[in-house]
């Protein structure tokens, strides 16, 4: 195992990687089976409309920079806010309601290290473009399709408790209450359907939009529907800690409390790291973010089946919620669950140490690949374990 410290400057050294390649338009870095990132078919740039991931590469300039003070990270990062915001002023319904993933970890990020308008002018200007997403008989903020499409099919997902840190932040930063409520009735929608009366957590509904009610749960990452995906756990776990660390309400700490008790509970004892859903039968393999297709190399006889199932990411997101936790309750339980699940992060056959590869965290999304997302929300894990430094959310 390698210790933190450790782990932290490897994981620094493989940003030379992401800087390297991206040096136009910010580029998606899609999954990897093998973490070299850019050897591969590169993902859509910043325009595409489903990007939601570009930002876990460029958002690593400034999350390093808190630490290291490199202004070469700062003149890296500060080459593509051209196009941050030409997304958002020039092409806004090209955008979904990950908006928050791409604008958070870099525009608002930069703006709290540089005081740059230019960056809060973009994130203000995002917070503005996901909050036109909220449906208003619905309370809920649509996922998917362009807001000039009538015939889109109204849907939320879990994901977007992570995204409406956006408002928050906004809310913050201008005292307009229209960002705040916007985010707390999306929230409390998410808690009427997504967290169950055992704290488990579903993926996603379809909701009328005509009238405003929700219609069906409709999986789209996890096993089935009433199953229980590590990674929409761990964003729930996180998404509810920030709201009440901007709100200081004990109900979405609880909900927060009580989603992360529920997560360790669905793990065998001493286990540190989540199957990729906690309802996956043990005799089928992972399906990539629920689309069917199955990996065609399985033994279903094999007891150890389920270690190819498990999820780093969910895990390295989940200790940045338990790390949100401890801060706000100081239990010691939430600091010893994120120390104990960043210990089996940093060790192999998960940590890939070589610095000749982006990638930094195999076995994620229960296909055994690496992710920026996963990759970015570990870097900040260990920072903020080490370190105690203000994050982007």
């Amino acid at each position: 195992m390698h210790t933190f410290e450790q782990a932290y400057e490897i994981c620094k050294q493989k940003f030379c990687i992401h800087m390297q390649n991206i040096n136009e338009i910010p580029l998606e870095a899609c999954g990897s089976t093998t973490g070299h990132y850019y050897e591969q078919e590169k993902g859509s740039d910043i325009y595409a409309m489903y990007n939601w991931m570009t930002s876990f590469a460029t958002g690593l300039a400034p999350l390093y920079y808190r630490t290291d003070k490199n202004e070469a990270y700062l003149q890296w990062a500060n080459r593509f806010q051209k196009h941050y915001h030409s997304k958002m002023f020039d092409t806004p319904l090209e955008s979904m309601h990950d908006i928050g993933f791409l604008y958070s970890p870099y525009s608002v990020a930069m703006y709290q290290l540089t005081g740059d308008m230019h960056h809060r002018e973009d994130a203000l200007r995002a917070a503005d473009e996901l909050a036109k997403r909220f449906d208003l008989r619905g309370h809920y903020i649509d996922a998917w399709g362009k807001m000039d499409d009538d015939n889109r099919v109204g849907r939320a997902i879990i994901d977007c408790m992570m995204n409406i840190a956006l408002l928050m932040w906004a809310h913050k930063e201008t005292g307009n209450t229209f960002y705040r409520d916007v985010a707390t009735l999306h929230a409390d929608t998410t808690a009427k359907y997504f967290i169950r009366k055992d704290f488990s957590v579903a993926h996603s509904f379809d909701f009328d939009r005509a009238i405003g009610e929700m219609i069906r749960e409709n999986n789209g990452c996890g096993y089935e529907n009433g199953s229980h995906w590590a990674r929409g756990t761990a964003w729930a776990v996180y998404g509810f800690s920030i709201l009440a660390r901007y709100t200081n309400s004990e109900k979405y700490r609880n909900l927060a409390l009580n989603t992360v008790k529920k997560y360790f509970e669905s793990m065998p004892d001493n286990m540190w790291i989540p199957v990729w859903d906690f309802r996956l039968p043990k005799d089928k393999p992972a399906k990539f973010c629920g689309n069917g297709n199955e990996l065609t190399v399985w033994e279903e006889n094999d007891d150890k089946n389920c270690c190819f199932n498990v999820d780093t990411s969910a895990a390295a997101i989940t200790a940045c919620g338990l790390l949100e936790l401890y801060r706000q309750t100081n239990e010691d339980w939430l600091l010893k669950n994120a120390k104990n699940s960043l210990q089996a992060l940093c060790c192999e056959p998960y940590f890939n140490a070589d610095i000749n590869t982006a990638g930094i965290l195999s076995y994620q999304n229960g296909q055994m690949n690496y992710t920026t997302y996963g990759d970015f929300f570990f870097v900040e894990a260990l920072q903020n374990y080490l370190y105690s430094v203000k994050t982007c959310w």
